[in-house]
């Protein structure tokens, strides 16, 4: 028998269809499995997102309701976030509550009195979600203005 010569190996090259099948299937599979974690990535940070809001708004809600029991004093506004807004959003927020920065300022200026609360999650830093999140660089800031009447 005679051994084919190098323009048939060439041309029997191209023809082969061997492991064709698992080489696509490779690359679909990587496809697949970069979607659902992109997918994951972003529900992790929309219900990141919603917990920062709502913490906020939640807090804002409590600051309303028991405004009546420090409005005699000078610093109402200090009492009210110390003893109530501030743990209960420091409770609505999922993890740890040293993740999450909170913030808080009255103004008495207006009519009615205001106050504003500001609750931010950096997923820079080694909090216990931002340990699964690998876009690093983003805070997500959930604000909530109430008035004190």
């Amino acid at each position: 028998m005679k051994a084919p010569t190098l323009s048939l190996r060439v041309r029997a090259f191209g023809r082969a269809g061997e492991g064709e099948t698992a080489v696509e299937m490779a690359f679909v599979v990587l496809l697949f499995l970069f979607m659902i974690y992109a997918i994951y990535q972003f529900a992790l940070g929309m219900y990141m997102w919603n917990a920062v809001m709502l913490a906020a708004e939640e807090g804002g809600r409590q600051a309303m309701i028991h405004n009546s029991v420090y409005a005699d004093t000078s610093a109402s506004c200090d009492l009210l976030w110390s003893d109530y807004v501030k743990p209960f959003v420091n409770y609505n927020l999922p993890g740890d509550a040293s993740d999450y920065t909170l913030s808080y300022g009255c103004n008495n200026s207006t009519t009615p009195a205001t106050m504003s609360i500001a609750v931010s999650y950096s997923l820079i830093g080694g909090g216990s979600f931002s340990s699964t999140w690998s876009i690093p660089g983003f805070t997500l800031t959930g604000q909530s203005t109430v008035p004190l009447d």
